[in-house]
């Protein structure tokens, strides 16, 4: 029985180890619980070597139904740390300067600025299906959209912090447009422009050590998302995360493409208005 993607398990129903580790939902199990002839415990413990060790000292505990409270904020824990793990290596090479909407920025010789996003939301776009610059020469005003990045059947834009004459795009984007997330700092650069006047400095600009503190800020505040929905996930079907066996690998998995969208969205956002 259901209720919208989530299954709901019995009250009183055994937990298979690996729903309290936090890596399925729901488990049916035909061993009685005698992980030692479980053909997929064995494959877990193998793939998954830091869960299982974890999942190992639970054993005896999934034959009296769930864990402790204590062994389950730990275990949701983990996964937090998981999700979040990604996002705080995120690289900010020194030779360039950074915007709000995670966009960056490097002078070019002839006095322009060649633009491109950081790594930080390359690993939310990601996958991109395609990406589409604005043609050369064009004109883009500051806090208007000059890209846009299909991902899925959702279309994201990034928003210029600089208004000016566009004088170069990444046409090999068109073939390539995994290059945006993949090398966000090189292949994967959009465009370049001309500022209107040469003396403008992009709104609300920052070196790679000053946006360093911003991004920390930035990851807080998702994870304090992601805790949120956890809290409401585990009120309402206990302690498993998500359905049918999938291990959950990404932040949009957690929580939801509704609410991931809406993340993206205000993370691209302009934000000098």
């Amino acid at each position: 029985m259901g209720t919208g993607s989530h299954t709901i398990i019995p009250e009183n129903e055994s937990h298979c180890v690996w729903m309290d580790a936090g890596l399925v939902n729901y488990k049916l199990c035909d061993k009685g619980f005698e992980c030692d002839q479980c053909p997929f415990d064995r494959v877990m413990r193998t793939q998954h070597h830091p869960f299982a060790e974890r999942a190992a000292l639970q054993s005896d505990a999934a034959a009296v139904h769930a864990a402790p409270a204590d062994a389950s904020d730990r275990m949701f824990g983990d996964v937090l740390r998981h999700l979040l793990a990604p996002l705080k290596r995120t690289e900010l090479p020194g030779d360039r300067l950074y915007v709000a909407n995670h966009s960056w920025l490097q002078r070019t010789d002839d006095g322009g600025y060649r633009i491109g996003l950081n790594g930080y939301i390359a690993q939310f776009l990601q996958p991109v299906m395609a990406a589409v610059v604005v043609g050369t020469p064009s004109r883009v005003e500051k806090d208007s959209p000059f890209a846009w990045f299909i991902r899925d059947d959702q279309t994201f834009s990034l928003y210029s912090s600089v208004s000016g004459i566009v004088t170069g795009i990444n046409t090999s984007l068109a073939a390539r447009p995994s290059s945006v997330t993949a090398d966000p700092y090189g292949a994967g650069w959009l465009m370049t422009i001309a500022p209107s006047e040469t003396s403008e400095v992009p709104v609300r600009c920052y070196t790679a050590g000053e946006y360093r503190a911003r991004l920390d800020a930035d990851i807080q505040k998702v994870e304090s998302l992601l805790s949120s929905v956890l809290g409401r996930q585990r009120k309402e079907i206990g302690t498993s995360m998500f359905d049918g066996g999938v291990r959950i690998e990404t932040i949009e998995q957690f929580i939801g493409e509704k609410r991931y969208v809406q993340l993206l969205t205000r993370l691209l956002r302009p934000h000098s208005r």
